[in-house]
């Protein structure tokens, strides 16, 4: 998935793609943003971490790339609104 985001984010000049998927039952996430985007209130690995403590789990990385995961599957699709409320405030 990660080659996936980081061959979409070289096609695209401004992005931010997050991803929720599930792998062995386990809820992962991944968010990128691209450089010229970044800032203190748009950053992955903030935006990852927030994300992650709804599925019961942790992430993180760096401002422009992050992943985590988590335990409780059924509340993959509550982790991804943090997503889209962030891109949303943009």
């Amino acid at each position: 998935v990660k080659n996936l985001i980081y061959q979409i984010a070289q096609e695209k000049n401004q992005t931010i793609i997050a991803f929720g998927f599930l792998e062995n039952n386990m809820p992962k996430l991944m968010c990128y943003i691209s450089e010229s985007l970044i800032s203190e209130s748009v950053n992955a690995s903030k935006w990852t971490k927030e994300a992650c403590q709804i599925i019961g789990g942790g992430g993180g990385g760096q401002a422009f790339f992050a992943s985590g995961s988590g335990i409780e599957a059924t509340k993959l699709e509550l982790a991804l609104n943090v997503f889209r409320d962030k891109i949303q405030g943009i």
